[in-house]
């Protein structure tokens, strides 16, 4: 069968919320992008992995910190409905009170968002391309040349003036020769899945994804790159359903599965070393090569500024990275940046970069500052008054 060429000015790899806000932050600066998803949904762990949770884009302390693409995916997220956690105050010009009694998050469907995703990309004029994986890069005079990998009946030859990696193992990163590191202490077993009880549709959230569990069992962590551990999580998973599941007895048509996980549930895997990392420490500090503002989701009043430098190396010219395999210093600083905002914020940062500066040595900081503020974007917490 003919071998699949494509030719791009940007690629982006990966179809999760940072891959998403990176084809559209290319595509807005007029590049022809493509998005190549492996699974047949955009939207990652957020919605073919159920985690249908757009965590916090305020610091708990009465402030929004995360704009752009990151707050029209969050309001995209629920145009249709929600699920839970409303926040009123936020989206009905509520007080700084109540603000702070509720953060800015909330429970969204992920089936309603992943296609809602997909018909904006396809409406901004972001081709995609699902069900391929990328098996090589090829790389010469600190640049790929293309991406070689395969659909399920054709190989695909992938050209493009610059590419993001937004895989979430950094894929691309390893495949290119730039330096990663994995997660030190990996994934727990986690399955979530839906069912309907008495006409109601009800999420179960089956084990945790924090550092803390208060459920008293063992835990058991697994690294979540080597395929035989993954087909064992996954088939320990499914069996996990379908016994929570008939705690309540068989099926009937008022008692049922209504959806489980298509995708492993990963949280932390693989990053990359990038120019610069983002360490937890670094709360409230100025960032002179900002590219825009991210928060954490597990504690109030960490914010923090996004140094360019954790979106690129300069070993791959043309090469950023997105989402949860940005460069942080360690686990900790992992564990804020995998939300979905973080991935929005950097998938948002690098998908610009890419469009803009497909040499990395090159980057007009004070450019890209002003095109993304004219975006919405914030760029220093000074901007907020913090």
């Amino acid at each position: 069968m003919e071998k699949l060429v494509y030719n791009y000015d940007v690629v982006v790899i990966g179809g999760g919320v940072a891959g998403v806000s990176a084809a559209l932050a290319s595509a807005r600066s007029n590049k022809k992008t493509l998005l190549i998803e492996s699974t047949y949904m955009v939207g990652g762990l957020a919605t073919s992995g159920l985690v249908a949770f757009f965590l916090p884009i305020d610091d708990g302390e009465g402030h929004q910190i995360s704009y752009g693409i990151c707050e029209e995916l969050f309001r995209l997220s629920i145009l249709h409905g929600y699920e839970g956690n409303y926040p009123e105050a936020w989206l009905n010009n509520g007080t700084i009170e109540e603000k702070i009694k509720k953060r800015f998050d909330v429970q969204f469907n992920p089936h309603l968002f992943a296609i809602l995703c997909e018909q904006k990309l396809v409406s901004e004029k972001v081709d995609l391309l699902y069900g391929c994986i990328i098996g090589s890069a090829v790389v010469e005079d600190g640049k790929i040349v293309k991406l070689i990998g395969h659909t399920r009946t054709q190989d695909v030859e992938v050209f493009a003036s610059s590419f993001v990696d937004s895989t979430g193992d950094a894929t691309i990163c390893e495949k290119a020769g730039v330096p990663t590191n994995c997660a030190e202490r990996g994934n727990v077993q986690t399955n979530w899945y839906y069912s309907i009880e008495d006409g109601k549709y009800n999420i179960h959230m089956m084990g945790s994804c924090d550092y803390v569990y208060s459920d008293g069992k063992e835990h058991t962590w697994f690294k979540g790159l080597d395929s035989n551990e993954l087909t064992d999580v996954t088939v320990v998973g499914h069996r996990n359903i379908m016994e929570d599941f008939l705690k309540k007895g068989d099926g009937t048509d008022k008692y049922a599965i209504a959806t489980i996980s298509t995708i492993p549930e990963l949280r932390m895997t693989r990053k990359f070393v990038g120019e610069e990392e983002m360490k937890k420490d670094e709360n409230g500090l100025y960032k002179e090569n900002s590219l825009g503002l991210i928060t954490s989701w597990l504690t109030s009043g960490l914010n923090y500024e996004l140094p360019a430098g954790c979106l690129y190396n300069k070993n791959v010219k043309n090469l950023y990275v997105a989402g949860r395999c940005i460069s942080v210093f360690n686990d900790h600083m992992w564990d804020i940046t995998r939300g979905i905002p973080a991935c929005t914020v950097t998938g948002e940062a690098s998908g610009y970069l890419a469009a803009n500066f497909p040499d990395n040595s090159k980057i007009d900081i004070k450019k890209s500052q002003c095109d993304l503020s004219s975006r919405g974007v914030k760029i220093h917490l000074s901007e907020l008054g913090l």
